[in-house]
């Protein structure tokens, strides 16, 4: 299993795809994975592990994560990564 030393992200940050395109909020973090939630009226909750995250975002507003926003858009990120999966 990797470990890394990075501070978990905390809950209301940004995160934005590496296409830089904003996907939403993190509303959850847990052991391994963070939870976004995207969209105010009709709303979409994702699920990545935390090792997706690759740096903060230009200017300090958020996180970046190694997917696009399409990618996470047209993936199947509906549950919480198994711990096993890494």
């Amino acid at each position: 299993m990797q470990t890394t030393n990075m501070t978990p992200p905390e809950i209301g940050t940004h995160v934005f795809g590496s296409d830089g395109e904003e996907i939403g909020k993190i509303t959850d973090v847990g052991p391994d994975y963070f939870q976004i939630k995207k969209g105010t009226f009709r709303t979409t909750e994702f699920y990545l592990p935390l090792t997706a995250i690759t740096g903060t975002a230009l200017g300090g507003d958020g996180v970046t994560i190694e997917q696009t926003k399409d990618e996470v858009d047209s993936g199947d990120f509906s549950q919480p990564p198994s711990p096993e999966a890494g």
